[in-house]
């Protein structure tokens, strides 16, 4: 199973008011100044398919902060083994004043559509996962502090399953033959 991003639109979304990036293959490097908007593109990835940020904080608040109206929307143009799928997510912030006790609190919910179809986040999870794909190895494997972040026995335990369950089946010596022809590589077959 193979899954590429080909393209992201961002509104709202935290010092982001507009912006789309068409990702032309495999692998893109995104290059800019210190503030200029890198790791608030990679957020908006994670944001859609890891529920974080780019430092792996749990659902976080991605609204700007000088309009409390807007709602931050990303939508992102997948490739999943030759089909196109169309994935977008919607944070609606709300904050209410509690006159009984003096505070204001507010409260984040989000939306989901796959291909325009509205879904839950559930079912939206549960869409990934019919295809084969699972999001959270998506964030182990294309953020290196996902391996950190959790340092409890059970996050360690969870990655290393995970690590795992993606290791191929084939055996070191069969690797090292396949890359026996580079010649950065000095392997001894016997």
């Amino acid at each position: 199973m193979k899954m590429t991003i080909k393209k992201c639109h961002i509104e709202h979304f935290k010092g982001i008011a507009e912006k789309e990036i068409i990702f032309n293959s495999d692998i893109t490097d995104i290059r800019g100044h210190n503030g200029s908007g890198k790791s608030t593109i990679a957020s908006a990835v994670y944001f859609v398919l890891g529920d974080c940020d780019y430092q792996l904080n749990n659902k976080p608040m991605v609204q700007p902060l000088n309009d409390p109206e807007v709602r931050p929307n990303v939508k992102l143009w997948l490739d999943i083994d030759g089909k196109e799928i169309v994935v977008e997510k919607t944070q609606k912030t709300v904050t209410k004043a509690d006159e009984n006790i003096g505070k204001t609190t507010t409260t984040t919910t989000n939306t989901y559509a796959v291909n325009g179809v509205p879904k839950s986040n559930r079912d939206f999870l549960q869409y990934f996962s019919d295809l084969g794909l699972d999001l959270d190895k998506f964030l182990i494997l294309s953020h290196p502090d996902a391996f950190t972040k959790d340092n409890s026995a059970k996050g360690r335990e969870n990655i290393r399953k995970a690590l795992f369950e993606m290791a191929s089946v084939k055996a070191d010596l069969e690797i090292a033959k396949e890359m026996s022809g580079i010649s950065e590589l000095t392997v001894e077959l016997g």
